[in-house]
């Protein structure tokens, strides 16, 4: 028995090349990654005074992260308390938080006021460490 084609078999060249070129070529979502970076570099990344600022990234349509002012009170309250029972640490702690306020990195928040509008902390520890000029 003999098997005759007449016609050319029809084949989906794109198709075959995009199957051959997996892993080769960027994906759609590589492409649009690599926008976005580029407008967020260009939009959100400016320097000012010899110091760059950048904004935070944000994911879209996210809900806003609740308030979490009472437990970061309480964390820091335990923190404290856990930092007094050694003295010198406490006050290298205290030494790096008051650098870090003057330098503008961190901002001091009134306890009593309530702010009007939703915020979430975010929270710190110390790290310790065993040597002596830098213990934590």
């Amino acid at each position: 028995m003999l098997n005759v084609i007449t016609s050319p078999p029809t084949i989906d060249v794109e198709r075959f090349w995009k199957l051959e070129s997996i892993g080769i070529t960027p994906e759609v979502d590589e492409i649009t990654g690599t926008n976005e970076m580029k407008t967020y570099m260009a939009t959100c990344v400016s320097l000012k005074d010899n110091q760059y600022s950048v904004k935070l990234l944000w994911k879209e349509d996210h809900p806003p992260l609740p308030s979490n002012y009472d437990v970061s009170v309480r964390r820091t309250h335990s923190m404290v308390k856990h930092l007094r029972r050694d003295p010198f640490l406490f006050r290298k702690y205290d030494d790096i938080i008051n650098e870090q306020l003057e330098r503008g990195f961190i901002e001091a928040v009134d306890e009593d006021t309530q702010p009007s509008h939703p915020v979430h902390y975010i929270l710190h520890h110390g790290v310790r460490k065993d040597w002596m000029t830098t213990p934590i």
